[in-house]
């Protein structure tokens, strides 16, 4: 991502792993294809056992040639990339607002909480 500027004037940098300030969601209608990928993992697995491996990256990758070289894991996280939506939300430091990624192209919708109402 890089920068991106909040409306109170802070700069949110993403230039590094790990940060506390950053997060991810999942929307309701996108739960589904999570599920899904619990399911191409079992295959994996079942693929490994009996040495299909290179069966089951043709089946999920096509004839990506990049998939043959890729360790397991690293299968998964692109199946992962691939199958699940998910989006990017910030809480800015300075101010507390909360950035939503809208759309997947980095815009943000902004979110600021509101103050207690003073009770009577």
């Amino acid at each position: 991502m890089g920068k991106l500027l909040c409306k109170c004037g802070h700069v949110i940098v993403d230039q590094t792993d790990d940060l506390p300030y950053k997060g991810y969601f999942i929307k309701d209608t996108h739960v589904e294809e999570l599920y899904e990928i619990f399911d191409h993992i079992k295959d994996l697995i079942e693929a490994l056992k009996v040495n299909k491996r290179e069966e089951w990256v043709v089946r999920n990758f096509g004839n990506e040639p990049y998939a043959l070289e890729l360790s397991d894991a690293d299968l998964i996280h692109d199946l992962w990339l691939r199958k699940v939506k998910v989006s990017t939300i910030y809480n800015c430091e300075h101010c507390g607002r909360i950035l939503f990624e809208q759309g997947g192209e980095n815009r943000f919708k902004t979110y600021i909480e509101e103050p207690d109402e003073a009770h009577n």
